[in-house]
């Protein structure tokens, strides 16, 4: 296997994989919940891992929110050795809401939590270093009542970590939309209805775990609706895994994900299509750009896994990523490159 001078299989491709990086093998698939919803009219969820320069922001710009919607605040202290725990005290004091002090599970262990106790007919993410813009829990929920919305979202904006605007993030109108067509896919900006998660929850183990949304939920929902207010400030975390995940072997994540939601849309009796293709060929560009620092090895190994899942999704096929699809389909790992690193500069 040194070198992998030798045709590989797809098992043993996985095999290498994993001395690199241990595949999580979990599922976004769960039995649904006995909670009753609907005491609430939404729950707003904040994981928390040390992050306790920005945390009061961020739950100050919840507690202020102006709106007649009964709101129930779940926020989940991850395990964090900061003085997180300490500055979430002063929080419990506001009825509605609840604290959880838990060892650290992770982001999707932390967010399962909060749904887990979520009693809205809708929910709602924050992350715990970000900003609900004024009012945005009243201009969502508006027009998810008055439309019966699947899910709302609004626009965005970027800020740095001193809080001044980097830029604006969507252009959202006021209008009806197709999901896979519109939808950023992270979690937050959003309210969803809270029945799409009886049986979905986070994947736990994995980075890049919001992908959930784009492969699982999109396809679910069709009554989709967008704000042009701008309802989220996004703080871009220079430490985050968008900006160090390319030296570590984590990252590999990313094509362990995409193989495990690819299974679990069977469990949600989700027909392929076009669209999945399409979702996969992008999975394959964003997992080279994520791992494009790792040794060749890898490299190889994801090409054999990716040529494996497009075989078994043979007669879905796109008129997008033409020249990725010749790869795939002729095993040529280097066409497979040279295709990636021009799709990834252009």
């Amino acid at each position: 296997m040194e070198g992998l001078n030798h045709h590989v299989s797809y098992e043993e491709a996985l095999v290498e994989l994993e001395k690199f990086s241990p595949n999580p093998h979990t599922s976004c698939y769960c039995l649904g919940s006995d909670i009753k919803w609907g005491k609430y009219d939404l729950t707003v969820i904040i994981p928390s891992y040390n992050n306790e320069k920005f945390l009061p922001t961020c739950l100050d710009s919840i507690a202020d929110q102006s709106t007649d919607y009964k709101v129930q605040v779940i926020v989940i202290n991850d395990g964090s050795t900061d003085s997180t725990e300490a500055i979430l005290e002063k929080y419990r004091c506001f009825s509605d809401w609840i604290i959880i002090n838990q060892e650290n599970r992770g982001f999707s262990g932390a967010r399962n939590v909060g749904l887990d106790l979520a009693e809205g007919k809708y929910i709602m993410f924050v992350d715990s270093d970000d900003i609900l813009g004024q009012n945005a829990i009243e201009k969502l929920m508006r027009k998810a009542i008055a439309t019966d919305a699947d899910i709302v979202a609004g626009n965005y904006i970027s800020i740095s970590f001193n809080g001044k605007t980097r830029f604006k993030g969507s252009d959202y109108k006021e209008e009806k939309v197709s999901p896979c067509d519109y939808l950023y896919g992270q979690p937050w900006g959003k309210v969803y209805k809270h029945e799409f998660f009886q049986n979905l929850r986070f994947p736990e183990g994995y980075w890049y775990e919001d992908s959930i949304f784009a492969q699982i939920m999109w396809p679910l929902v069709d009554n989709v609706y967008t704000i042009p207010d701008i309802v989220y400030k996004y703080r871009n975390n220079l430490k985050g895994i968008s900006h160090t995940s390319k030296r570590n072997h984590k990252s590999i994540d990313s094509l362990y994900i995409t193989e495990a939601l690819l299974e679990d849309k069977q469990k949600f009796q989700h027909t392929l299509h076009e669209d999945d293709i399409e979702y996969f060929l992008s999975s394959i560009k964003l997992t080279y750009l994520r791992t494009l620092r790792h040794n060749g090895k890898i490299a190889k190994c994801i090409f054999v896994v990716w040529c494996y899942w497009f075989d078994k999704l043979d007669g879905l096929r796109t008129t997008k990523f033409t020249n990725l699809q010749n790869a795939l389909k002729r095993k040529d790992f280097k066409k497979y490159i040279l295709e990636n690193v021009r799709l990834n500069t252009v």
